[in-house]
């Protein structure tokens, strides 16, 4: 990192402005997004050709009269603002050298079997509920305690794990693309629909979830600050640290691909546009 480089706590530091501004256009438009007839279908400042996009998954809760054409492009543009902050703390120049894709598939995997579809399907529990059952199906103790520790917490409050962060500091990480939001939306909608958790996912739980997420994205940063100062070198940040930072960011991903899937969000647009521009600065 260079002196006139930004550091990841700088560009942290923005994210909460950014979701905030998200938070103000729907914090009174119930638990939906549903738009009003005539608004358009994506982000205004997109091509016309680009504005197509899928319908919004699941049928979620009626707003009365929805988001105006004025109120959707004014979320649309905040959208952007927020999702290129993001995408350059994580990935970006100055920014935390975490390929997004990388650690969410990985987290990805970790949350199908933390939350199994057949014990928790229709339930919004912590996954420790799911323990005991999953024991009482086992007829092996030894597998039954094996599965424990698995999913038991590990001593500094982190679920195990058995990957390992391999991103250094000063590498090229590939940044996410438009097929890369499609994957997550499709593979997060499976997961979602195996577990009936759909009625769950309303446009608010969705937008409260990630803002508690990006709080722990914040919990990660203040241990990090603490180990290797406010200048944030990465590469002088511990493996360890890494993991669970990505482990948070691929948490944070996943909230907000559920966000702009339930709320008919052209996220897909959205990230190749902010690419584009990170990628010329």
């Amino acid at each position: 990192m260079t002196g006139s480089d930004p550091s990841p706590l700088f560009l942290f530091l923005s994210l909460p402005h950014h979701l905030g501004q998200i938070c103000e256009v729907v914090q009174w438009k119930g638990d939906s997004l549903q738009r009003k007839p005539g608004s358009p279908s994506a982000s205004p400042s997109l091509k016309a050709a680009d504005l197509k996009h899928d319908a919004p998954h699941g049928k979620g809760v009626p707003l009365k009269g929805g988001l105006s054409e004025k109120e959707y492009s004014l979320l649309t543009r905040r959208l952007e603002e927020f999702v290129k902050a993001f995408i350059t703390f994580t990935s970006g120049k100055g920014g935390c050298g975490i390929e997004i894709m990388s650690v969410w598939r990985r987290k990805l995997e970790k949350v199908r079997k933390k939350y199994p579809a057949d014990a928790c399907r229709g339930r919004a529990d912590k996954y420790t509920a799911y323990l005991d059952r999953l024991e009482d199906k086992d007829a092996d103790p030894a597998g039954a305690e094996a599965k424990r520790r698995k999913l038991s917490p590990s001593p500094n409050g982190r679920a195990r794990s058995a990957s390992r962060g391999s991103n250094k500091s000063g590498t090229t990480v590939a940044l996410p693309t438009s097929e890369d939001v499609l994957e997550s939306r499709d593979l997060l909608r499976r997961l979602v629909e195996d577990r009936d958790w759909m009625q769950f996912h309303t446009s608010r739980n969705l937008l409260l979830a990630l803002t508690g997420e990006l709080g722990e994205v914040s919990e990660e940063i203040q241990k990090i600050v603490s180990e290797v100062g406010y200048n944030v070198e990465m590469s002088k940040v511990s493996s360890e640290r890494k993991k669970e930072l990505g482990e948070e960011i691929s948490d944070c991903w996943s909230y907000l691909v559920r966000f702009c899937d339930v709320g008919g969000l052209g996220l897909e647009y959205v990230v190749e546009k902010v690419c584009r521009e990170i990628e010329t600065v």
